[in-house]
Protein backbone atom coordinates (compact mmCIF):
# COMPACT_ATOMS: atom_id res chain seq x y z
CA UNK A 1 0.00 0.00 0.00
CA UNK A 2 1.14 3.46 -1.00
CA UNK A 3 1.37 6.69 1.04
CA UNK A 4 -1.79 7.92 -1.42
CA UNK A 5 -3.57 4.71 -0.74
CA UNK A 6 -3.10 5.07 3.10
CA UNK A 7 -4.22 8.75 2.86
CA UNK A 8 -7.33 7.87 1.27
CA UNK A 9 -8.34 5.27 4.08
CA UNK A 10 -7.61 8.11 6.52
CA UNK A 11 -9.74 9.90 5.18
CA UNK A 12 -12.58 7.46 4.62
CA UNK A 13 -11.77 6.73 8.45
CA UNK A 14 -12.50 10.62 9.64
CA UNK A 15 -15.55 10.47 7.35
CA UNK A 16 -16.98 7.35 8.81
CA UNK A 17 -16.15 8.40 12.53
CA UNK A 18 -18.08 12.03 11.29
CA UNK A 19 -20.94 9.58 10.16
CA UNK A 20 -21.16 7.88 13.48
CA UNK A 21 -21.61 10.62 15.27
CA UNK A 22 -23.92 12.41 13.55
CA UNK A 23 -26.47 9.41 13.51
CA UNK A 24 -25.66 9.31 17.19
CA UNK A 25 -26.97 12.65 17.45
CA UNK A 26 -30.02 11.35 15.21
CA UNK A 27 -30.48 8.72 17.60
CA UNK A 28 -30.75 10.99 20.44
CA UNK A 29 -33.31 13.22 19.03
CA UNK A 30 -35.61 10.17 17.87
CA UNK A 31 -35.38 8.73 21.52
CA UNK A 32 -36.20 12.27 23.14
CA UNK A 33 -39.34 12.24 20.72
CA UNK A 34 -40.59 8.56 21.81
CA UNK A 35 -40.05 9.92 25.22
CA UNK A 36 -42.05 12.45 25.23
CA UNK A 37 -44.47 10.76 23.21
CA UNK A 38 -44.14 7.83 26.07
CA UNK A 39 -44.87 10.48 28.95
CA UNK A 40 -47.83 12.01 26.65
CA UNK A 41 -49.74 8.69 27.11
CA UNK A 42 -48.59 7.96 30.74
CA UNK A 43 -50.44 11.09 31.66
CA UNK A 44 -53.48 10.18 29.27
CA UNK A 45 -56.18 9.67 31.27
CA UNK A 46 -57.59 6.25 30.98
CA UNK A 47 -61.11 6.92 29.58
CA UNK A 48 -58.93 8.27 26.51
CA UNK A 49 -56.11 5.82 26.15
CA UNK A 50 -58.67 3.37 24.23
CA UNK A 51 -59.69 6.31 22.02
CA UNK A 52 -58.45 7.90 18.45
CA UNK A 53 -56.33 9.88 20.32
CA UNK A 54 -54.24 6.97 22.35
CA UNK A 55 -53.89 4.51 19.79
CA UNK A 56 -52.54 7.36 17.81
CA UNK A 57 -50.24 7.71 19.79
CA UNK A 58 -49.18 4.70 20.83
CA UNK A 59 -48.59 4.02 16.63
CA UNK A 60 -46.43 6.81 16.55
CA UNK A 61 -44.22 5.06 19.69
CA UNK A 62 -44.38 1.95 17.81
CA UNK A 63 -43.19 3.40 14.58
CA UNK A 64 -40.40 5.38 16.67
CA UNK A 65 -39.23 2.62 18.27
CA UNK A 66 -38.77 0.85 14.69
CA UNK A 67 -37.17 3.55 13.43
CA UNK A 68 -34.31 2.99 16.17
CA UNK A 69 -33.99 -0.22 15.74
CA UNK A 70 -33.78 0.17 12.29
CA UNK A 71 -30.63 2.51 13.25
CA UNK A 72 -29.08 0.11 15.69
CA UNK A 73 -29.19 -2.61 12.77
CA UNK A 74 -27.73 -0.14 10.41
CA UNK A 75 -30.56 -0.12 8.12
CA UNK A 76 -30.64 3.33 7.01
CA UNK A 77 -32.63 3.20 4.16
CA UNK A 78 -35.31 1.26 5.61
CA UNK A 79 -35.86 4.23 9.02
CA UNK A 80 -35.47 6.97 5.95
CA UNK A 81 -38.57 5.46 4.30
CA UNK A 82 -40.13 5.45 7.73
CA UNK A 83 -39.27 8.92 8.36
CA UNK A 84 -40.30 10.21 5.50
CA UNK A 85 -44.07 8.92 6.79
CA UNK A 86 -44.26 11.80 9.42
Amino acid sequence: MNKNQRKVLNKCAEQLEQMESKISSIVELIEGIRDDEECKLDNLPESLRDSSKGEEIEECIEQLDEILSLLEDREYENAINLLSEF
